[in-house]
């Protein structure tokens, strides 16, 4: 499964280090990318299960984090 976000249209005035995208529900591997990137692609998800994720970003200004994403069932 594949997760994409867009970088965000503000910065705060510190540029984003990197991104840091987690499974809000099951527990699936956190993955750590680097600024340029704007896609992570997480194995062993389970078909028909529920999956919610979050994106944090890290940079000179501390962490920031999304809300969870929709719900997302792969098939």
């Amino acid at each position: 499964m594949t997760v994409t976000w867009r970088p965000p249209q503000y910065d705060g005035g510190a540029p984003i280090g990197s991104y840091l995208v987690y499974d809000a529900d099951r527990g699936l591997p956190q993955r750590k990318v680097g600024a340029a990137t704007t896609s992570v692609t997480f194995t062993g998800v389970a078909p028909g299960a529920e999956y919610r994720f979050v994106v944090r970003t890290s940079g000179h200004g501390g962490m920031t984090e999304t809300m969870p994403s929709n719900t997302v069932t792969p098939t």
